[in-house]
């Protein structure tokens, strides 16, 4: 009450109740917290700036954000990022800059971002990104040559970031053979590419064949001849990343 001297002089005995001015409601309303004492946040919080962890941040189960989570700058953790479980955007997260992390984060099921996941700059992983992916990125080109007659070169591709590639070459001709190499170089300039180690390889009528290099350089290309006989053939590049 009102001008009341306070007569307990025990500290340990002494309590008091702090309140926070809500900006919404324009009334002083009483901080919370939970069984164990952390400060409770129901509204949003917003990082105008950085964020370091040298630590451990430990979520046991689920990280639910269905508003907008905005850092200004910088996060940076030197430690362990582990959810346990789930994490779920609706909204949007929006780095504006740098995300670095120099240790381990761990998601131990799901990460879905059902809005926009922005970054503006670098996300950088020195540790392990734990996940499970499923399926495998798949590139393919193809041709259709019907007409010109003696050799050509064909589907020249940058197979630098592909792990696996092959060419498949179908001879439609009834009567005419077709000769066929795969050639390698290490640049895209064309004085470069010589044939790969299987060489010229004969493509009978009316059937097919598969090449695969035998060495690794940047650049492919299919090399066909039909010597004077009109080309009258089909050639697929395929390739999984």
């Amino acid at each position: 009450m009102p001008n009341n001297l306070v007569f307990n002089k025990v500290a340990e005995q002494l309590r008091t109740q702090l309140y926070a001015y809500n900006i919404n409601s324009n009334q002083a309303e009483a901080l919370t917290v939970d069984n164990s004492g952390n400060l409770l946040v129901s509204g949003a919080v917003d990082i105008g700036n950085t964020v370091t962890v040298t630590g451990t941040v430990d979520v046991g189960n689920t990280v639910t954000v269905t508003g907008t989570l905005d850092v200004g700058n910088t996060v940076t953790v030197t430690g362990t990022v582990n959810v346990g479980n789930t994490v779920t955007v609706t909204g949007a997260v929006d780095v504006g800059n740098t995300v670095t992390v120099t240790g381990t984060v761990d998601v131990g099921n799901t990460v879905t971002v059902t809005g926009t996941l922005d970054v503006g700059n670098t996300v950088t992983v020195t540790g392990t990104v734990n996940s499970i992916t499923e399926g495998t990125l798949f590139t393919t080109d193809n041709i259709t040559q019907t007409t010109g007659t003696g050799m050509n070169f064909v589907l020249q591709e940058d197979i630098s970031q592909q792990k696996i590639y092959s060419y498949y070459i179908k001879n439609n001709d009834a009567v005419n053979a077709v000769t066929v190499a795969l050639q390698i170089s290490p640049t895209s300039n064309s004085s470069y590419f010589i044939n790969d180690a299987a060489g010229f390889v004969t493509v009978a009528p009316n059937t097919a064949t598969v090449l695969t290099a035998q060495y690794y350089l940047q650049y492919t290309r299919l090399y066909y001849d039909t010597g004077d006989n009109t080309a009258n053939l089909e050639a697929y590049y395929n390739a999984s990343v």
